[in-house]
């Protein structure tokens, strides 16, 4: 992910909006390990070139989206315009990239100070998410058919098959047991639930955030965003918030984390009573989508942390989580 492709993404984006002058290539590999995200200067200050969208209309969506989270006082990275107020994308290796404002700031720490302002943006952004709706497309419920069960099955395998000399067999056997079970019961057809939807990034979590020195987070990597119930962010935010970022504590959140991340929520956001019952079954599905595809996606060559917080997974236990 080195220069070659960092000078085609800039000449074609020079070409496609008359940059020249303004727009610079600074030589370096990707900042960023799990995709390509490159540091250029723009009109004399820092800026960033990362994928988005690659579908247009989908892509509009999302960066109108993050405009108007700007617009409301959200802290949210905004795409820069040229001078005539288009958005710069260009599309280059068949992949959509755009062009970002540098936010300079410092790394999620794992503080309760900046877990609990952490919680406050994500509300936040919900809460103009229930004004006005951008993305055309998003979350479905997953079918629980035979390739779905399917896939549960070899993802089980797989995990035992990793962590049976690490983790206790009783551990091991309990974690599947729970897993087979949820699926069995459906989930107690939560996707039949009338659930508040949203804008909202799909994808809240700490690596994602730059904080200032006062510990206000903005959120830098909103481009997996779509129109999802608000409840399922919310707990993807719960299970997933220190995958991937080293400065994070190498587990998921303990009570004291999850009650400050969600007393920062609530300052702007009041979840119904059908979210409230639905919680615990939210938990369970957001788990099994997600939480299990990160234990499995784990590579050999990962951080030491990075292992740790996996295997932490295999501990999670919705009782532990209440709203």
């Amino acid at each position: 992910m080195g220069n070659e492709l960092n000078k085609k993404i800039v000449d074609m984006m020079k070409s496609q909006f008359n940059l020249e002058g303004k727009l610079e290539q600074l030589e370096g590999e990707s900042i960023y390990k799990y995709s390509p995200v490159f540091i250029c200067m723009y009109d004399g200050k820092k800026a960033v070139i990362k994928k988005t969208k690659e579908n247009k209309d989908k892509a509009m969506e999302l960066l109108n989206w993050e405009e108007e989270l700007r617009n409301n006082g959200v802290e949210c990275v905004s795409p820069i315009k040229d001078s005539n107020g288009k958005f710069i994308t260009c599309i280059v290796q068949e992949k959509r990239w755009v062009l970002y404002p540098y936010i300079d700031g410092n790394r999620f720490d794992g503080s309760i100070n900046h877990i609990r302002n952490a919680g406050k943006l994500l509300g936040k952004m919900h809460k103009v998410g229930l004004n006005k709706r951008f993305f055309s497309g998003g979350f479905k419920f997953e079918a629980f058919d035979e390739e779905f069960l399917e896939e549960v099955n070899d993802d089980l395998k797989s995990i035992k098959e990793r962590y049976k000399s690490i983790i206790n067999n009783d551990v091991l056997d309990k974690f599947e047991k729970w897993i087979r079970d949820t699926i069995n019961s459906n989930y107690n057809n939560i996707q039949e639930r009338e659930l508040p939807m949203v804008d909202c990034s799909w994808d809240y979590k700490g690596n994602n955030l730059v904080y200032s020195e006062e510990g206000i987070p903005t959120l830098i990597d909103p481009d997996n965003g779509g129109y999802v119930p608000r409840i399922i962010d919310l707990a993807l935010a719960l299970i997933l918030f220190n995958n991937e970022i080293e400065t994070a504590p190498p587990r998921i959140f303990n009570k004291e984390e999850w009650n400050a991340f969600k007393e920062g929520y609530y300052e702007y956001i009041e979840l119904n009573q059908v979210e409230k019952d639905s919680w615990n079954d939210i938990l369970r599905f957001v788990f099994i989508d997600e939480g299990l595809w990160a234990i499995v996606d784990l590579e050999d060559d990962e951080s030491e942390r990075q292992k740790e917080f996996i295997k932490s997974l295999i501990g999670f236990n919705v009782e532990n989580f209440i709203l």
